[in-house]
C-alpha cells in the first residue's frame, strides 16, 4: 500500500502540535509536454491551503516555505522516506505516460462533414453555404471553398472543443453573387485524413 506523504505530515505534526481544525494536503500532478518522454512530476504540501513543501528535483529534496519547526523537523527527520516516495511516484507518473500516450496525446480521429444552405426565414437574410466539420481529433485543421474548380478562401476560424476529445468548426460561405449553374465544394485537410475530404453542393 503506499505511503502518504500528508498522513505522514500529519501524524507527525499531531504529536508536535496542539489539536486544531486546520487542514493538510498532498496535491502531486505530472504534467506531460509536447513530446513523449517531456514529463514534469511536482509534489507539494499544504497546510491551510498554505504551500509548506515543495519537492526540488535539482537539489534532491523538500524545500519548506513557512518557517514553522515541525516542518524543518518533518524534512530533516523523513526525508530519505520522502525522496523514496517522490522517485516511485514519479516513475509510476512516466509509466503512464507510456502506457496511454498513443490513446490520448498521439490519437488522431477523422472528421465528418455536412455541406447544407439554411433555411432563410426573412427576406434581408444572406443566402449562405455553411460547411459544418465534427468528431475530429487532434485541434489543426484546414477548410476550403472552391466555386467551379477555382478556390475562393481558406477557413482560418479556430475549431471548437465539442467536450469528447473532439473539435468541430463550421465555415460559412456567401450566395449573394452565385449563379444557378455555379458548384461549390467544401475541402478538409485534417491529420488523420490520407488524402482532403470533399463535399460539393
Amino acid at each position: 500500500m503506499r505511503r502518504s506523504l500528508a498522513g505522514l505530515l500529519l501524524v507527525y505534526s499531531a504529536v508536535s502540535l496542539p489539536v486544531t481544525g486546520f487542514v493538510v494536503q498532498e496535491i502531486s500532478s505530472c504534467g506531460i509536454g509536447e513530446k513523449q518522454g517531456n514529463v514534469t512530476y511536482k509534489s507539494i504540501i499544504t497546510f491551510n491551503h498554505l504551500t509548506i513543501l515543495e519537492f526540488n528535483h535539482s537539489a534532491n529534496n523538500f524545500v519548506t516555505y513557512l518557517p514553522l519547526k515541525v516542518v524543518e523537523n518533518f524534512t530533516t527527520e523523513f526525508n530519505n522516506t520522502i525522496i523514496n516516495y517522490v522517485k516511485s511516484e514519479e516513475k509510476r507518473c512516466k509509466d503512464q505516460i507510456k502506457t496511454f500516450w498513443n490513446n490520448t496525446a498521439q490519437r488522431s480521429v477523422k472528421p465528418s462533414m455536412e455541406v447544407f444552405s439554411p433555411e432563410q426565414f426573412y427576406g434581408d437574410d444572406l443566402p449562405l453555404l455553411i460547411c459544418h466539420v465534427w468528431g475530429f481529433y487532434p485541434q489543426d485543421i484546414v477548410l476550403s471553398w472552391i466555386k467551379n474548380e477555382k478556390t475562393l478562401v481558406k477557413n482560418v476560424t479556430e475549431a471548437i472543443r465539442v467536450g469528447d476529445w473532439t473539435y468541430q468548426v463550421v465555415a460559412k460561405l456567401d450566395l449573394r453573387d452565385s449563379n444557378p449553374e455555379d458548384t461549390y465544394t467544401c475541402v478538409v485537410k485534417h491529420k488523420s485524413l490520407d488524402m482532403p475530404m470533399m463535399k460539393s453542393w
